[in-house]
């Protein structure tokens, strides 16, 4: 029995049901025609009261009994009435939770957030992307930030350890194995391409057969883009997974373009993965593992992908007018060819970055990178801020050359990149679809980096080369909440 409703007793209790009203000016009268008659009735009244007394006394005793419990002690514990002052809790009973803190109570505060997890974070709302990692290693420190869902219908939360499809970031990585079977000396850069590839459909391609292994890892050849940005037929080829032999053969192809100049083909690079099987005699796959993961030490890395990996992000197209997201990972995952090869993390990205580009790095020489990171866009080629290596991208910013590369791809975006002058490396994994003509990274750049003086050069290979000793870099001491100012730079497909 609860206390409540019922008018409250002096004790605070519910009074029993049976509840005789008065005050001190109400009697009980009784008529009668004699003395006797006015004894029997007062010893009725008596008998009468008692019993009412008795039963009401039990009354109660079972309302207490089941209302509350006994303390340590075995005393029966009451609440104050309505009427009474409040009193301290005891130190043995739980403070009441129904009745909020006092203001002169201290309220938890939340910790502020580290620039990394406010850069993400800002990411993510900016843009309406679902989730992702962001991991910055500069000189003195490394740090890793994670925010969003993997899995939006499962509500499962990213951590740094979840893996995304790197789109054409990984193009990096077809072509450190490129340009390791040029330091073995079984490729050079002048060779042509179409004797290579033993498949004569593949002639349907113009530009091919003129196009040189530098033509296609520039980016010259003017061979059209296949496949990716573009139709797939799936009338003609209803399986989502293509080989580079089906995409060379029959995929929808773009347009061409003027063969000598820039213009950026995946096509280029799905044929340098099948060079890479046709020359190492082993799978697309089994090649890079070998010669460029396992060296880096990218444990958490793969070409093919298991769907029922738990700890896969699933790629997201943006929100439609309802805002529901399509899920694009097969799109992503079932085609790993040399364009977009590799799903990882963010670790693992920049152990592949660090292995390649730091001095000593394990993955090519020192000659080799510098050739690799040099600038091969001629100034009318592209915008005079954006060049070209062997198969990286070259960028002029305003916190020096950066090296690395981008990638769109299936409802993923990457960002991987090295800032030689600050010696910075920073490594951007989201599950959302992001090709906005904006700088994704600028949160992060205003955050980590410090703004350079302009070098006459376009190429990264002087003072702020990876392989020379790289500048100290000055703190930004820019309030990680601050938000920068917007600074568009255009980005190519990928």
């Amino acid at each position: 029995m609860t206390v409540g409703a019922s008018r409250p007793s002096v004790s605070g209790f519910r009074k029993p049901p049976l509840w005789i009203e008065c005050d001190k000016t109400r009697r009980f009268s009784f008529r009668a025609s004699g003395v006797a008659s006015v004894r029997a009735a007062s010893q009725s009244a008596a008998l009468f009261a008692i019993g009412l007394f008795l039963f009401s006394m039990a009354a109660l005793f079972g309302a207490t009994t089941e209302s509350h419990a006994t303390s340590p002690s075995g005393d029966l514990q009451f609440p104050p009435s309505a009427d009474a002052p409040p009193q301290a809790a005891s130190k043995n009973q739980p403070p009441n939770q129904d009745q909020p803190l006092k203001e002169s109570q201290p309220q938890a505060e939340s910790a502020p957030l580290s620039p990394t997890q406010a850069a993400l974070n800002e990411i993510l709302e900016r843009y309406r992307l679902p989730g992702g990692v962001l991991l910055v290693s500069t000189p003195t420190s490394r740090n890793i930030a994670a925010a969003g869902l993997a899995d939006i219908g499962r509500k499962i939360p990213i951590t740094p350890d979840t893996r995304f499809h790197s789109a054409s970031a990984g193009k990096m990585v077809t072509a450190t194995a490129i340009l390791q079977m040029i330091q073995e000396e079984r490729l050079a850069l002048t060779d042509l391409a179409m004797p290579l590839l033993a498949i004569p459909e593949a002639a349907r391609l113009a530009n091919l057969a003129d196009a040189t292994i530098d033509d296609l890892i520039t980016h010259h050849s003017g061979i059209p883009d296949c496949f990716r940005n573009s139709v797939v037929m799936t009338s003609r080829h209803p399986s989502p997974v293509w080989s580079a032999v089906d995409v060379l053969r029959e995929a929808h192809c773009r347009e061409p373009s003027t063969a000598g100049e820039f213009e950026y083909s995946n096509t280029n690079f799905i044929i340098l993965g099948h060079i890479i099987e046709i020359l190492d005699k082993r799978s697309f796959a089994e090649a890079l593992t070998e010669r460029v993961l396992k060296p880096a030490g990218m444990t958490s890395t793969t070409v093919a992908v298991d769907a029922s990996d738990p700890r896969l992000a699933r790629g997201y197209r943006r929100p439609d007018s309802q805002g529901k997201r399509k899920d694009a990972s097969l799109y992503a995952w079932s085609s790993p060819l040399g364009d977009a090869p590799i799903t990882t993390t963010a670790e693992d990205l920049e152990k592949f970055l660090k292995a390649l580009l730091s001095p000593g790095g394990s993955l090519l020489k020192p000659e080799t990178v510098k050739d690799m990171i040099a600038n091969r866009l001629e100034p009318d080629d592209d915008d005079d801020d954006e060049g070209y290596g062997l198969g990286i991208e070259v960028e002029k910013t305003e916190w020096g050359t950066k090296i690395g590369h981008s990638g769109r791809l299936g409802g993923f975006s990457a960002e991987a990149w090295h800032y030689p002058a600050a010696n910075v490396f920073i490594v951007l994994l989201v599950n959302g679809d992001f090709h906005d003509d904006e700088n994704l990274l600028e949160p992060v750049e205003h955050r980590f980096l410090t703004p350079v003086e302009p070098t006459s050069s376009n190429s990264p290979t002087s003072d702020d080369s990876s392989t020379s000793t790289p500048n100290a870099p000055v703190p930004n001491t820019q309030s990680p909440n601050t938000q920068p100012p917007s600074a568009p730079a255009e980005k190519r497909p990928s």
